[in-house]
C-alpha cells in the first residue's frame, strides 16, 4: 500500500468512529430526555388527578429494553441480555398494573 491509501483508510476509520460515538451520545441524550418527560407527565398526572400512573415507565422501559436487546445482539455482552429481560420485565409489570387500574 502506498502512503496516501493508508492515510485516506486511517481518515474514514476515525471519521467512522466520529460517526458512531455521534449516534451512541444521541441515544444517551434522547433516553435522558424521554425520561424526564415521563417524570413530567407522571408528576402533574399525579398532581392533577392522584391517579396512578403505569403507561409512562411502561413506555420508558419498553425503550431501554429495546436499546439494551439490541446492544446484546450487536455486542454479545451478557449484562445486555440480563438488563434487556429486566426491563421487559419491568414493561411486562406496568402494562399488567395499567389494565387493572382502567
Amino acid at each position: 500500500m502506498k502512503k496516501e491509501e493508508i492515510l485516506e483508510k486511517s481518515r474514514k476509520e476515525n471519521k467512522d468512529e466520529y460517526i458512531e460515538k455521534i449516534i451512541s451520545d444521541s441515544k444517551n441524550f434522547g433516553i435522558i430526555t424521554l425520561t424526564i418527560a415521563i417524570i413530567f407527565f407522571a408528576v402533574t398526572k399525579v398532581i392533577n388527578n392522584g391517579q396512578p400512573f403505569f403507561e409512562l415507565p411502561a413506555i420508558l422501559f419498553a425503550y431501554t429494553a429495546g436499546i439494551n436487546f439490541f446492544s446484546y445482539v450487536k455486542l454479545k455482552k451478557k449484562e445486555y441480555l440480563i438488563s434487556s429481560f429486566s426491563f421487559i420485565f419491568a414493561f411486562i409489570c406496568m402494562t399488567v398494573l395499567y389494565f387493572i387500574n382502567w
